[in-house]
């Protein structure tokens, strides 16, 4: 979803066909954030249900995020269209993620790292910029950058923060697969 914001011109048109990429390109940054802060909320405060009171907060999470998609899709829906639904979906998932940052048990908020991320996706994003006003490139070497920038950049925020546990799996099996010391 995020390489599709950085490369919406040239890909849009392919998936959604050559009427689409307008709207479509509006709608992809705010369920590309509705979606990062629903991933971030499941999968850091997601273990926050064995510190307690999760159960509860969850229950308070859903019902926010019901109320304010819900609230905001009447208000937003009738003059805005689908971008209104977007945005509620948005605010909905923020409100919902809040829950778990006010509420925090026994879990600090890792500042730092999102600051760091978010930084890196901001690099990303203006790497790509540029790379959309290189003339002498064409559309294949174009995409071809943005990908290789994209994965590097993932790449390198998967393993440094260990968001998927690679760091630790490779470091269990390495030290699986190294010869023991003779004892």
């Amino acid at each position: 979803a995020a390489f599709s914001v950085t490369s919406g011109d040239e890909l849009l048109p392919g998936v959604f066909g050559p009427h689409c990429p307008g709207p479509a390109r509006f709608l992809i940054p705010p369920l590309i954030i509705a979606n990062a802060v629903l991933i971030f909320r499941a999968f850091y405060f997601g273990q926050s249900i064995y510190f307690g009171q999760s159960s509860r907060n969850e229950v308070i999470a859903a019902v926010l995020m019901l109320s304010v998609t819900g609230g905001l899709s009447a208000l937003l829906i009738p003059s805005h269209g689908i971008f209104g639904a977007a945005w509620a979906a948005t605010a909905g998932q923020i409100a919902a993620c809040s829950v778990f940052i006010v509420a925090r048990p026994r879990m600090p908020v890792p500042f730092a790292s999102l600051s760091a991320i978010i930084a890196i996706a901001a690099f990303v994003l203006g790497a790509d910029m540029i790379l959309d006003h290189v003339a002498f490139l064409g559309v294949v070497p174009r995409l071809a950058a943005k990908l290789f920038i994209f994965a590097v950049a993932g790449g390198f925020v998967i393993w440094r923060f260990n968001i998927l546990g690679l760091r630790d799996f490779t470091g269990n099996l390495s030290r699986r697969v190294a010869p023991q010391p003779a004892e």
